[in-house]
């Protein structure tokens, strides 16, 4: 009868927010009628080539402990599944999810009794009914690193991070954070490095510049980020070519960012003005939607994105938007 009441109570506040909004603050992301009742979504969603949607609470919001869900579309039902125990981590708890480049599911994982409390990590499709399990494999540790990318076939990829007031970008491979070659023009450096892992070193570190949310374009030898100088809330994004030691301005301005994807010689962002898609070519902007939603998770062609939409009133709801 419990589950059944929480089902019905879901689908009516998925009806009442077609019609007007949901009052229920403590319902979680709605998907397909059903809500994540442990907690609201930490971080994107991520849409998998099987036309699974996986999301992860977000722990305390309810009491609930950190759990990863998903969702197939035309399925009333939202599937918390757990997390398999790890000798690496005793209580994985997912800050925030992303499809890795080979199309299986990552994510940042904190571990907060570990010496490297951050590293990036694959998540095993789920096994069992009762409930479904989840393996969570170790990639490289973060190093101080808030985000990161990573790439298995590559054996590489990228981390931004913050480190004693420093901000910057660093490439990755197995053993963790690697030194940034000097990038040309230097220039266009819009955030500080770390004097240990920048080339050549700086004297010291203003720390006024800011930089995060690095997305492959399309492999790991050439990423897209956005950045600030600090001096304005303006974010543009820019291109790291690794192999060239080049960084190219692209364009696109964004406050308070919230995420971005890239697919093809495009890249969607996401901040205050809503979703926008900025062309890598030119930088020229098209506005896709208003709004208030979290990071972009592209469809597996490449051709829509699914977002978290917060909504004025009512609880966080998954939505879908073409691209043009």
């Amino acid at each position: 009868m419990a589950v059944r009441a929480r089902l019905l109570g879901a689908t009516l506040c998925l009806l009442a927010l077609l019609v007007s909004a949901c009052d229920d603050e403590t319902a979680g992301l709605l998907v397909d009628g059903a809500t994540a009742e442990a907690g609201y979504p930490a971080g994107p969603v991520v849409w998998l080539p099987d036309g699974v949607y996986y999301l992860a609470n977000e722990p305390g919001r309810l009491g609930g402990a950190a759990q990863l869900y998903r969702t197939i579309p035309g399925h009333p039902e939202q599937e918390p599944i757990h997390f398999a125990n790890a000798s690496w981590c005793q209580e994985p708890y997912p800050r925030s999810l992303r499809r890795l480049p080979e199309g299986g599911l990552g994510a940042v994982m904190d571990c907060p009794y570990e010496n490297k409390p951050t590293y990036l990590a694959a998540i095993d499709p789920p096994t069992g009914v009762d409930p479904p399990t989840s393996a969570v494999r170790r990639l490289p540790a973060l190093d101080g690193g808030a985000d990161g990318i990573w790439s298995e076939a590559e054996g590489r990829g990228w981390t931004t991070y913050d480190v004693d007031g420093c901000t910057g970008l660093a490439p990755l491979d197995r053993k963790g954070r690697q030194r940034m070659p000097a990038l040309e023009p230097a220039a266009l450096l819009p955030w500080d490095l770390d004097a240990a892992f920048a080339t050549p070193p700086p004297e010291s570190c203003a720390a006024t510049g800011a930089i995060g949310f690095p997305a492959p374009a399309p492999t790991m030898s050439k990423v897209v980020v956005l950045a600030s100088s600090g001096e304005t809330s303006d974010w543009q994004l820019y291109e790291v070519d690794l192999t060239a030691k080049r960084i190219r301005l692209v364009g696109g301005h964004v406050t308070a960012p919230r995420g971005l994807a890239v697919t093809g010689d495009r890249a969607v962002v996401v901040g205050d003005q809503g979703v926008a898609v900025v062309s890598l070519t030119d930088g020229s902007t098209t506005s896709l939607t208003t709004g208030n939603f979290d990071a972009p998770a592209l469809s597996p062609d490449g051709r829509s994105v699914a977002l978290v939409e917060h909504p004025g009133r009512g609880a966080p709801r998954l939505v879908t938007r073409r691209l043009p």
